[in-house]
């Protein structure tokens, strides 16, 4: 399956006689296949050669794994909120839209302080990240216990007369109570049996009172009666009963239970309301500041890897792009023509691509290679 176009591409070029000739070309040859927009990646501390080798290694994984705590928030937004639409308006980063944050994207030192070594400031970048995970994962757990708990009372409720609670269905009076010897016991029979159970119940045994068969409820596909008997003969009666179709419900009236259930209802409805709350704004929140992060990780990400590539003095121009509409096969291939010079190598990846296997092969372990640093970053973190 074909990968999908990237919301925005950035870019690393070494700068062409100064930074802004070098930005005003790019905008001249590309601005018909994209929308440009300054990406600021700061000038960090630089370490050895090996130390940045390392980091860069480090920072895929980095990346990846925040690109994947930010779609689970915006996941789990979207499963609490039931709609799209308002996930969609409350996936913010700095008050903007993400596509808005990253058309704006600036270095937040107050966040990430760049005086620090390369090692720790991606360390500080990832730890953000890490945080935000741990603790979206103990608030989703305690939500989700809350909401099994309401939801397993509610089944209760629901279902047929079969399996169904049936404390909300019957009244103090529909039993005989504090007898020493008589019970009113709860029988559910099918619809199509009303009849045969009006007909025979007296005769399933001979303790049965006659005609105490009331009809308390029904639904699609059963009805609920009561009748009274003697407390000796209910098991006897159970038995005869089930071979007719009709089901004695164990079944004992008590006031106390009955208003206990209601108010833990009531209770944990609340509970889970509170935290449904809770939990909507904890995620709206909490994923702005993991997006930048996810961000901020990408910019290191373009830094080390154009050191690597351009070498020192760091002396890079970062450039956003937003493919047009139909736009980005041919961005692509301007921009392989424009920056070709940077890697004489890429012509010669580019003619073996051209050979499916050997293509394919290359692919498997570079990834799609350009003569140019290149970062796709996403915006829309609802799509995959």
């Amino acid at each position: 399956m074909a990968n999908r176009e990237p919301d925005f591409v950035v870019i690393t070029i070494p700068v062409e006689t100064n930074r802004e000739r070098t930005w005003q070309h790019a905008v001249q040859k590309t601005d018909q296949y994209a929308d440009l927009f300054k990406f600021e990646v700061p000038e960090l501390k630089v370490g050895s050669l090996d130390a940045l080798v390392k980091e860069s290694e480090q920072l895929r994984k980095n990346e990846v794994y925040a690109e994947k705590v930010v779609r689970r928030i915006a996941k789990q937004l979207e499963q609490i909120l039931k709609d799209k639409d308002r996930t969609e308006e409350a996936l913010q980063a700095n008050n903007k839209t993400t596509a808005g944050y990253m058309t704006s994207f600036r270095w937040d030192g107050a966040k990430f302080n760049v005086n620090t070594s390369l090692q720790d400031l991606c360390k500080d970048v990832i730890a953000k990240v890490t945080d935000i995970d741990t603790e979206m994962k103990k608030k989703i757990g305690v939500y989700n216990k809350s909401k099994s708990a309401l939801n397993s009372l509610e089944k209760q409720s629901t279902g047929t007369l079969v399996v169904r609670s049936l404390h909300e269905l019957v009244k103090k009076e529909d039993f005989i109570l504090d007898s020493e010897f008589l019970q009113t016991v709860c029988m559910v029979v099918p619809v199509k049996k009303e009849e045969e159970w009006l007909n025979v119940y007296e005769s399933l045994n001979e303790s049965i009172v006659p005609r105490s068969s009331r009809k308390i409820n029904e639904d699609a596909t059963h009805i609920l009666f009561t009748c009274t008997m003697f407390k000796k003969v209910v098991k006897d009666v159970a038995q005869m009963a089930t071979p007719r179709g009709f089901v004695l419900r164990e079944f004992e009236f008590d006031e106390e239970a009955m208003e206990s259930r209601e108010k833990k209802m009531i209770e944990l409805t609340a509970e889970v309301q509170k935290k449904h709350h809770s939990l909507v704004r904890w995620c709206t929140t909490m994923f702005g500041e993991a997006y930048i992060a996810f961000v901020h990780t990408k910019a290191l990400g373009l830094f080390v890897e154009s050191v690597l590539r351009y070498g020192l003095p760091v002396n890079f121009v970062a450039i956003g792009l937003k493919p047009k509409d139909k736009g980005y096969a041919k961005l692509r291939k301007t921009l392989d023509e424009m920056y070709s010079h940077l890697d004489p190598n890429s012509s010669a990846i580019d003619s073996e691509m051209d050979m499916p296997n050997l293509g394919n092969a290359i692919n498997a372990v570079m990834g799609t290679y350009f003569p140019y640093v290149s970062s796709d970053i996403p915006s829309n973190m609802l799509k995959m």
